[in-house]
């Protein structure tokens, strides 16, 4: 009976396609794989802050980010302040390539997204205008495994 569930199981895997959707127990596979990473935090009363990175990456490089961070309150004043302050920060980067940016105050919530192309960006501009950008990059490319563990020692939770 066992072996006849495991062959229904392995058979409804290989239908609906999950086989091809690659985890990260296999950080150096050559095919693309996508880890993505989330978490939520009250840091305040009234504030909350819900993070998700898409993460896509081919034999333990990174090759793209994608970033949404959501910081929701009833504060509007912090809101809007949390907001000047968010752009500030990305302001050097509005000149990179392959480096893009918004930030939208929509109702109590501020979302920032943003989206890196590590093939496409460079990766030299990126540590000159922030050198907090060498603790991930390391000969010239980002590794999956480092990235994940910052975004887990944030507090947010990986697959």
């Amino acid at each position: 009976m066992k072996k006849y569930l495991m062959f229904i199981v392995l058979i409804s895997f290989l239908i609906t396609g999950c086989f091809n959707k690659k985890t990260n127990d296999n950080e150096n596979s050559i095919e693309e794989i996508t880890t993505v990473c989330s978490g939520k935090q009250n840091i305040k009363e009234d504030v909350s802050v819900d993070t998700e990175y898409e993460i896509k990456s081919k034999d333990g490089k990174v090759i793209t980010l994608i970033s949404t961070e959501i910081i929701t309150s009833n504060d509007t004043e912090y809101l809007n302040s949390t907001k000047e302050d968010i752009e500030k920060t990305y302001s050097i980067y509005k000149d990179i390539n392959n480096y893009e940016y918004n930030i939208t105050l929509e109702n109590n919530k501020l979302i920032s997204k943003t989206k890196i192309n590590y093939e496409k960006v460079d990766l030299k501009k990126l540590m000159e205008v922030d050198p907090a950008n060498e603790n991930i990059i390391v000969n010239d490319s980002v590794n999956l495994k480092t990235l994940k563990d910052m975004y887990e020692s944030l507090g947010n939770k990986c697959n």
